[in-house]
């Protein structure tokens, strides 16, 4: 995997029981863990959701909730969650989050939290979660959504009757009100930016597999702040010795940004641009 290269630098500070971590690339680029494992350069979904926050750069990411469904036992203690900063080399590596899967080394199963070998044949996981990001500059916009960097597996055998699949779901609201777990399965569609999903899914009938590791959602109106709402569903499907099953491992975001403009340049630039409507009258005439 392509990540940008961490040099790692402790600051270790009280925070409420837990302690801050900052991974530094630059002396202005910072990953700041506010959680109880902070000095390890992580953070457990089950603490963000108790209220930890992860802050990349001038991204906070912050109000994590589990929404409900179908989890399949899914233990958050077990999601590693860890922020990562842009390169410079590959602008789409802006200020961002990887979630990480490590239940097949803590829970004893030697399978992960979202592998459906764990649950079982014919079973599936499908497990929701949503976040507030924001930009802490003020003069910055968060201008585009990446979903990317989707590490899965198909366990299938031989010789594959039935199908598999891996995905992660993605909707992307300006308001965090239609986030609301009482509603059902799904958020409610009304302030619904757009939505997108990475897939790698086996089709038994025709024998074809399908492979989307990568999906982006550019904003025509930068947003200073997101709320993201994601599902990781993971299916296996058949009996017997034709069991096939779904994994997902991992997977990333991250959000790029622009600088608003200076209000002293947005004036001179109508001012430029009102000469030059100026002059072209004065040369019809």
């Amino acid at each position: 995997m392509n990540q940008p290269k961490l040099w790692k630098t402790l600051a270790i500070a009280g925070f409420a029981g837990s302690a801050a971590l900052a991974v530094t690339p630059s002396a202005q680029a910072v990953v700041t863990y506010n959680c109880p494992t902070a000095a390890l350069g992580y953070c457990t979904l089950a603490d963000l959701y108790a209220g930890s926050t992860i802050q990349a750069d001038d991204k906070l990411f912050s109000m994590f909730n589990f929404e409900n469904v179908n989890t399949g036992g899914v233990n958050a203690n077990n999601i590693r969650v860890t922020g990562f900063m842009d390169n410079d080399t590959t602008p789409e590596y802006d200020p961002g989050l990887k979630f990480e899967d490590f239940g097949d080394i803590l829970n004893g199963t030697g399978f992960g939290e979202w592998d459906t070998r764990r649950t079982g044949p014919g079973s599936i996981i499908d497990y929701h979660f949503s976040y507030k990001v924001e930009v802490t500059d003020p003069s910055q916009y968060i201008t585009d959504n990446y979903l990317k960097e989707f590490e899965s597996e198909l366990i299938l055998p031989t010789e594959p009757t039935s199908n598999a699949r891996a995905e992660v779901h993605e909707f992307v609201f300006e308001d965090q009100d239609f986030l609301n777990p009482a509603i059902g399965n799904d958020p409610i569609d009304g302030g619904m930016k757009n939505e997108k999903d990475v897939l790698h899914e086996f089709d038994s009938d025709t024998g074809e597999f399908v492979e989307k590791r990568l999906d982006k959602l550019d904003f025509q109106t930068p947003y200073k702040q997101l709320f993201i709402f994601k599902e990781v569903t993971a299916e296996s499907f058949g009996i017997g010795p034709n069991v096939s099953y779904g994994v997902v491992n991992s997977f990333e975001q991250s959000f790029s940004q622009t600088k608003a403009p200076e209000p002293g340049t947005i004036f001179g630039l109508l001012a430029v641009s009102g000469l030059g409507v100026a002059a072209k009258r004065k040369k019809q005439k």
